[in-house]
């Protein structure tokens, strides 16, 4: 009997389904369960092994074991297994391609259709780089459709929707998060209304990821000090997240249980109840509900509109997302008794519903458009073209029992499930984003293997010999309005850049990844070709700003601030951020700044003499950028994002060698263009509002030199009084403030003559400083005196002093100004300051010795490197 196939290759588990002739069962891919662990290992003495067969092997050889690498589709740095490097298309391939013989295996012959899904709020580069995956596994006759789309399709099934009944799809999944609003439309199955929202950079691991820390921290520690390079080491912490992950499911049914924690140097239990663990996730579920809001706004629809809320995804079973979904809406939910099955599910009814394949190789049903234009997103130059897959073992997905492990036969009263045609919006609504669906089938015969590049064009095009359309910037982009004060993309915080208001980032194909999260900043198409286009639109921007508030805004390195009529577009910043994530990046990472549009985050490597390019969506390391003067120390980026001034220092046995420079990084290509020597023990540098000056404190020689951008060198030296470490200019650059730490002063320039025209004394050893976004006021960390010294801008005297907590290195304010966020080196801390009672709120455990925090344009999330742990925590700061 002829079947069609239905697959869900999720970011931590993977599932199939089949139909055969509309009754649908679970194909039973593992052991003992039908879906199974999303895990490939490369074995050194044979062909791959994917699913439970690689989650058992990837203890003895951890280092050849890729998980979680759909998140990383897109990402132009390649997974290394076993020293060898392998694309992300390439390992999704060798999944694919184990369930596809799997099912094979078990029915007797291929499927006739097969129905593969994906994030609704992929853009076209990840589909164009999705759609190559069954050409590299050799599978065909196949159609791509959104995840949202299979689960109501699936839906529909088992329940007596009424045509024209609206459905909102909460997909929680392992990696990903996506919101999408669907209309029934009774024989001819789902349309989308509005745009689809997602919170890309979310998903159940980055859960199992604070029950790691949360085990660290109540260890004080001892597991980010094990050296994770060791294969014992490796083995036992692999075994520890292991139990991380099956502590966060159980307390989805109990509400308390114990982590053992079996390390070669430490044996110990750790007791984790289900309130400590809701108080981790609720700030990333309050964002999922946020964007649910979102595509309900999108779609035109209120949430009393909504017949029901369709829970989906393995997280989706956690008791707090329930409870607060229908908190929020005020509507029912509905969750399958397997979520993690429900997408495979309604791919597989979808799969018998289309059409057998034409012979261009284009898949339609309904007469829908293979054709349809794709949604407003990038594609993004990035990751090469995917190899091939290497050669799945039988055994690669380990035998289990055959036989249905769910079945769901429609009702007899139920019209078969229709693929999904083209998204429309409730009349009088905005037309919305066209839809991905409908694409093209996708044959092995279609390109080759091993394509020079992967070719970009809508998702619905053909695969070969079509030419897409070209995409505009998305409307939902972060930067602009959203954008508060701050280095590199936030508000204040040690480093810093300015936007300047006057150019849009271009973001470097390189660097660029998928949108960030949690929450989402939608990216900008990259490279230097959309320079002209981005340039206008900004142009148009502040036309809009002088119009309607009468000033520009410019967001500045080193505090800097939005004016108040910036701010409405923010994010409310809250008391109590918490850790969503933690991730490794270079030695002794001493400061991070994001870009203009918060996109993408460098991190200042001091111990490895390097920058680590990381994409804020993935929070994955997309480049390594050397510095071979010396070891990078602090770093401000230009209006436009084009570039780095990078701080060097350098001390040598012989003086006459020693380095004392800014280094000049393009963004783009990652090299150092220009090297400008300054004064001794240069440190964190502020940029001009109009980009045009660069003023860099040099430490040891107690002056500040002055770089012209247009000349590209030095044209003055100002002294100042000893030991400035930090510099910050006001929105209006009319001044600039100074922390000199030694002397315990700040200093203020004239922004323009950059004469010292006042000296105001603060507390002991200031360290950083920022300008508030209302640009009232100055936050100065006092190092030796555990306290926050606020400036009145207008009368230049000290009007408060604020206790935090031990070694106080750097702040940051949140964009909304209501909050002021300070890196705490001594106790490894952040402390958050209520700037309307000038009183510390809450203080969270990050790593050890933070020195620098920087938060992103919106206010959403705030970026703090960890000196002695080597890595980078991600806050939740709205």
């Amino acid at each position: 009997m002829g079947y069609s196939l239905g697959i869900d290759l999720g970011t931590t588990y993977t599932a199939a389904a089949v139909d055969r002739k509309g009754a649908v069962e679970m194909a039973t891919l593992g052991d003992r369960t039908a879906a199974i662990p999303s895990v490939v290992l490369w074995r050194s003495d044979g062909p791959v092994l994917t699913g439970d067969a690689a989650n058992r092997r990837a203890m003895m050889e951890p280092d050849r074991v890729a998980r979680e690498f759909k998140r990383r589709l897109g990402d132009p740095t390649p997974l290394v297994l076993g020293g060898a490097p392998h694309s992300v298309a390439s390992v999704l391939a060798s999944l694919l391609h184990a369930v596809v013989d799997k099912v094979a295996d078990r029915e007797g012959g291929p499927a006739e259709h097969v129905v593969l899904t994906h994030p609704a709020n992929w853009g076209p580069y990840k589909l164009e780089l999705f759609g190559s995956v069954p050409r590299i596994a050799e599978v065909e006759h196949v159609t791509m459709t959104t995840e949202p789309e299979a689960a109501a399709a699936h839906y529909a099934t088992n329940e007596r929707l009424p045509e024209g009944a609206v459905i909102a799809v909460y997909d929680f999944g392992g990696g990903t998060f996506d919101a999408t609003v669907l209309r029934h439309r009774g024989g001819s199955g789902f349309e989308t209304l509005g745009v689809p929202e997602g919170v890309e950079g979310l998903g159940g691991i980055d859960f199992d990821e604070a029950v790691f820390a949360f085990v660290d921290r109540t260890l004080d520690g001892a597991v980010t000090a094990l050296d994770h390079g060791d294969r014992q080491n490796a083995a036992a912490l692999l075994r520890l997240r292991q139990e991380c992950v099956l502590a966060k499911e159980t307390l989805s049914f109990d509400i308390e249980t114990i982590i053992p924690v079996l390390l070669p140097s430490l044996q110990a239990e750790v007791r984790l109840t289900r309130a400590e663990l809701e108080e981790m996730m609720r700030p990333s579920i309050e964002s999922t509900v946020r964007a649910l809001r979102r595509a309900l706004r999108t779609a035109a629809v209120e949430p009393e509109d909504l017949h029901a809320v369709l829970l989906v995804g393995g997280s989706s079973r956690i008791p707090l997302v329930s409870q607060m979904v229908s908190e929020a809406l005020g509507r029912p939910t509905a969750v399958d008794a397997h979520p993690k099955h429900v997408v495979a599910l309604g791919a597989a009814a979808l799969a018998a519903a289309y059409e057998h394949p034409s012979g261009n190789g284009v898949g339609t049903a309904d007469g829908a458009d293979a054709g349809a234009a794709a949604p407003t997103a990038d594609p993004r130059s990035g990751e090469g073209a995917a190899d091939s897959a290497a050669p799945v073992a039988g055994g690669g997905v380990a035998a289990g029992l055959a036989g249905a492990s769910v079945a769901s036969p429609a009702p007899a009263e139920a019209p078969p499930p229709v693929p999904p045609a083209e998204r429309t919006s409730p009349a009088g609504a905005p037309p919305p984003v066209p839809s991905p669906a409908a694409p093209a089938e996708v044959r092995a015969s279609a390109v080759p293997v091993q394509p020079a590049a992967p070719e970009v064009h809508a998702p619905g095009a053909p695969a070969s010999g079509a030419v897409g359309s070209v995409p505009i910037p998305d409307p939902r982009a972060g930067g602009g309005g959203d954008s508060g004060p701050g280095r590199g993309g936030g508000a204040g915080a040690g480093g810093g850049r300015d936007d300047g208001g006057t150019a849009v980032a271009t973001s470097p194909a390189t660097t660029t990844g998928p949108p960030a999260g949690p929450p989402p900043l939608a990216k900008p198409p990259s490279g230097r070709s959309r320079r002209p286009l981005r340039i206008l639109l900004a142009v148009v921007a502040v036309i809009v700003v002088l119009a309607g508030a009468g000033i520009g805004v410019y967001l500045l390195r080193g505090g800097g601030g939005a004016s108040p009529a910036a701010a409405g577009g923010v994010a409310a910043s809250i008391a109590n951020p918490t850790v969503s994530r933690t991730t490794p990046v270079g030695q002794n990472p001493q400061d991070v700044l994001l870009s203009p549009d918060g996109r993408t985050a460098y991190v200042m490597n001091t111990g490895s003499n390097s920058i680590s390019v990381i994409d804020t969506g993935t929070m994955g390391i997309t480049a390594t950028i050397p510095v071979p003067n010396g070891p990078p120390q602090f770093a401000s980026i230009s209006p436009d994002g084009a570039r780095l001034y990078v701080s060097v220092y350098n001390p040598a046995t012989n003086a006459a060698n020693a380095v004392n420079a800014v280094d000049v990084v393009d963004t783009t290509s990652h090299a150092v263009t220009l090297t400008i020597p300054v004064g001794l023990h240069p440190y964190a540098s502020a940029v001009s509002p109009d980009g045009n000056t660069i003023l860099v404190p040099n430490h040891d020689s107690a002056d500040i030199s002055v770089i012209d951008w247009r000349t590209k060198s030095v044209t003055g030296r100002i002294p100042v009084k000893p030991n400035p470490h930090f510099v910050a200019f006001t929105a209006d650059g009319s001044k600039a403030f100074v922390a000199d730490h030694e002397s315990n002063v700040v200093s203020v320039l004239d922004g323009h003559t950059f004469a010292v025209t006042a000296v105001i004394p603060v507390g002991r050893s200031p360290h950083s400083l920022a300008v508030s976004p209302d640009q009232r006021t100055v936050y100065v960390v006092d190092y030796d005196q555990n306290t926050v010294s606020v400036i009145d801008i207008a009368s230049e005297k000290v009007t408060g002093t604020i206790p935090v907590g031990a070694k106080p290195q750097s702040v940051v304010f949140a964009p909304d100004g209501k909050h002021a966020y300070v890196a705490n080196s001594g106790g490894g801390t952040v402390s958050t300051i209520d700037t309307g009672t000038r009183a510390v709120v809450s203080t969270v455990q990050v790593g050890r010795s933070p020195t620098t925090i920087a938060v992103a344009p919106d206010g959403r999330t705030a970026y703090v490197t960890n000196f002695d742990d080597n890595t980078l925590s991600v806050l939740a700061t709205a």
